[in-house]
């Protein structure tokens, strides 16, 4: 409630619209130099206590939310704004100039990005290069999503004997060792990274 005791739905709309903008600069970046799907998962990656899935769905969301409040704001404002709109009109345009650079500036910035050229293809080249240095050594999985498969299964895909297996795995300290558990929710159980179920098992990454 403000000093008056209304809420002023304008005001909350504008300082909204901030705060969800730095948020989404904040997810936009992250997301920019995230890891692809299957090296988070095996790997466990994680930034400021979230993992991939949730950078991404705060980036979605925040999206949507600030495009809706970007609407509403031209709503609430829209008598200004079309007054302002007609008295140029009226008067005439005297910033033809800003006008065609601003346009012009958007319509070439699209056409580098989608056509892929520099400086906007160098930019996305720069994010998946981010994206792919956390796949390095055993980062990667040796098998795509292999950490959803059970022990049992990720034994026969990567030819290894199960039963030598969960012995090395039990004398590696690893608790709930079982033929039908995920490798994912092993490796959760034990505080652990599906990749050091990898290591422990010496498993061959191919790239």
């Amino acid at each position: 409630m403000s000093r008056s005791g209304r809420f002023h739905l304008r005001a909350f709309i504008s300082i909204y619209l901030v705060a969800s903008g730095l948020v989404l600069a904040l997810t936009g970046v992250v997301c920019y130099i995230k890891p692809s799907g299957r090296v988070a998962s095996w790997i466990d990656w994680s930034f400021l206590g979230l993992d991939k899935g949730a950078w991404e769905a705060l980036h979605t969301v925040f999206a949507f939310l600030f495009a809706a409040a970007a609407v509403i704001h031209v709503i609430l404002n829209w008598k200004a704004f079309w007054n302002y709109i007609r008295s140029r009109v009226e008067r005439g345009l005297d910033r033809r100039l800003e006008l065609a650079l601003a346009t012009g500036l958007t319509l070439i910035v699209l056409g580098l990005t989608l056509g892929g050229i520099f400086p906007c293809g160098t930019f996305m080249r720069l994010g998946e290069a981010a994206s792919d240095g956390w796949g390095r050594g055993d980062a990667t999985p040796p098998i795509a999503r292999v950490e959803r498969y059970s022990l049992a299964t990720f034994c026969r895909l990567l030819e290894l004997d199960l039963d030598t297996a969960i012995a090395e795995l039990r004398s590696a300290g690893l608790t709930g060792v079982d033929p039908e558990v995920t490798v994912r929710d092993l490796a959760a159980a034990n505080t652990i990274a599906p990749q050091r179920i990898g290591r422990i098992l010496d498993v061959e990454i191919v790239h």
